[in-house]
């Protein structure tokens, strides 16, 4: 199995006014002749292929001082834009809108960008150099290599980066064994709140006090810097807790997928306002992406199931009813008598429902999912 990471190596306070000033040239320019090649060919891709249209004929058709090294990397990023826009439109079944560039992030390939390691200079360890940009342009940028740079160091680098304004992004891939077998060891399902960071069939909590950080972020001027500062601790306490997780133990993991939470927050008033508040702070998405690189990484399977009524379904008789959850914490089952804290039934529901619907999993398993057959979508 492939895998690939990024790492983040920032420069800006390592480089000249002056160079700040030829990137921000190159960045324009360049964003510029992307936005003209979506403009001119947008509707022949992707009948036209890429290759077809990053010959000479095409590279020439527009005035700009880039060389055509660097148009060719242009070009290919605005055919990758269109195309992924054109195939999200026929997902989603919606109109196609025109993909335009910021200027954000500039994709450059190895004819354009050269990786030094070790450098001779004793205060960098890393350096690249940007060349072909064209108007006799080169641009040295040193940089420093961190510890999550250096976690990858057994990886192999590729030789294209991704240069934005402040920072290069570095990607790394390697090859791993394949994924453990789904009965080979613990199944585990998991469910991600706001008061439980992570509750898990298992009845664990993992993550104490990510409330709290909610709370402190709460009492920060929105968009201030002690306001990013809090966003970034908040990022560092779920990298912490999900890396930390003993994936050793787990031939499984499954989560139920949340979709739309901050949707129609306030529809009929059905949250209050310091409710509203949490919700539209979780960063549940995050968190998920988060659980899914790690489990790659340790080769543990990673599985979400629906969500449609999964907080009032009972886990021993199968009962669905909104009475069963008695508040926000408790659950109880009208039917059967049984009663937990809502979170860790969650938990048990997501892993129940993946195994009833998995024929892959052993018959005693199957057995204790008691025939949790689900048709939901």
């Amino acid at each position: 199995m492939k895998l690939k990471r990024s790492t983040k190596c920032y420069f800006k306070k390592f480089i000249t006014k002056n160079k700040q000033e030829q990137l921000e040239k190159v960045i324009k320019e360049y964003s510029r002749v992307v936005n003209l090649f979506i403009g001119k060919y947008q509707k022949e891709i992707p009948q036209q292929r890429k290759y077809d249209l990053l010959k000479k004929e095409h590279i020439h058709s527009f005035n700009t001082w880039l060389s055509a090294r660097l148009i060719k990397d242009a070009f290919a990023e605005g055919y990758g834009m269109v195309q992924s826009a054109k195939s999200n439109a026929k997902t989603r079944k919606q109109n196609y809108i025109r993909p335009k560039h910021y200027g954000r992030k500039l994709i450059l390939s190895e004819t354009i960008a050269t990786i030094e390691q070790n450098t001779k200079t004793k205060e960098f360890d890393l350096m690249v150099t940007l060349g072909c940009i064209g108007d006799k342009m080169k641009i040295n940028i040193p940089l420093k290599k961190h510890k999550h740079y250096n976690e990858f160091k057994d990886w192999k680098l590729s030789k294209s980066i991704t240069l934005h304004r402040d920072y290069i992004m570095f990607t790394f891939e390697t090859q791993t064994p394949p994924k453990k077998e789904i009965d080979s060891g613990e199944q585990i399902g998991m469910d991600f709140g706001i008061n439980k960071f992570i509750a898990t069939s298992n009845r664990e909590t993992i993550g104490e006090g990510y409330k709290d950080l909610l709370i402190k972020l709460k009492r920060k001027k929105q968009h201030s810097k002690a306001w990013y500062r809090c966003k970034e601790e908040l990022r560092e306490f779920i990298d912490y807790n999900i890396k930390n997780l003993d994936y050793n133990l787990y031939s499984l993991v499954v989560v139920e997928k949340l979709f739309n939470i901050h949707k129609n927050m306030k529809l009929k008033k059905r949250l209050s306002k310091n409710v509203r508040f949490f919700v539209s702070k979780w960063t549940v998405s995050y968190a998920y992406d988060r659980l899914k690189a790690n489990c790659n990484v340790n080769r543990v399977p990673y599985r979400t199931v629906s969500n449609f009524r999964n907080s009032q379904t009972c886990p021993e008789c199968n009962h669905v009813d909104k009475k069963n959850r008695k508040t926000q914490e408790d659950f109880c089952c009208l039917n059967c008598g049984y009663s937990d804290n809502a979170d860790y039934t969650s938990a048990k529901v997501a892993l129940l429902r993946f195994n009833s619907r998995n024929p892959m999993v052993s018959d005693a398993k199957q057995l204790n999912s008691k025939n949790m057959v689900y048709n939901y979508v």
